[in-house]
């Protein structure tokens, strides 16, 4: 009878100690470019091989900016079309300063794209944790850290028509420091030679 009695006792658990997964951990749906994918394209920049996935709306860039321009030289990406200072770009999951002077989005010019391992795109969800900024969602930029060795980079184009010539250089450096540590330094150099509508007879205005 007590071991009846015993069995039929009522028991509460309460949640105050199981683990809750954050915002932070919630899986979210994510489009990667591998640095493979990079290569493959042979653009001289990051901006323009981001600029092929239809996730991207034309941002800021080479293919943008008039001789007036306020931001001349500078790429910054446009998730879905809503505007630069609405997609929020990390490097390695960090925020960073402001690329331009009438913008808070991040110049992606600025990074060196021999120097990038892969691109990781969050398009939903992301304002909740990052603020404003991340409306549209969130591009996060990684950088290679197990560089031993240098590495030299050149590519040359050239349009159908013999114009828009463009070239970019590119150095990387890196090595081991001590057990754990790598250190890895890399530069770039890219040029493109303007390409104005009146070039060709389908945009010209008369």
């Amino acid at each position: 009878a007590e071991t009846e009695a015993a069995r039929g006792e009522e028991i509460i658990v309460t949640g105050s100690r199981i683990k809750r997964t954050t915002t932070y951990d919630t899986p979210s749906p994510v489009t990667v470019t591998e640095r493979k994918d990079i290569e493959r394209e042979g653009k001289s920049n990051i901006y323009e091989t981001l600029l092929r996935s239809p996730l991207f709306a034309p941002g800021t860039g080479a293919g943008s900016e008039g001789p007036n321009g306020g931001e001349l030289g500078g790429q910054f990406l446009n998730l879905r079309g809503l505007g630069t200072n609405r997609t929020l770009v990390l490097i390695n999951g960090r925020r960073r300063v402001s690329g331009g002077s009438v913008t808070a989005a991040t110049d992606l010019s600025q990074i060196p794209a021999n120097m990038i391992e892969r691109t990781e795109t969050v398009t939903g969800g992301a304002a909740a944790i990052y603020g404003a900024d991340a409306v549209t969602g969130v591009v996060n930029v990684i950088l290679r850290d197990d560089v031993d060795g240098l590495e030299l980079s050149t590519r040359q184009g050239l349009s159908s028509r013999g114009d828009a010539y463009s070239y970019s250089y590119g150095a990387l450096f890196g090595g081991k420091v001590g057990d754990r540590g790598n250190i890895t330094v890399g530069v770039s150099y890219n040029h493109d030679s303007p390409l104005y509508s009146p070039d060709r007879s389908f945009t010209k205005e008369y």
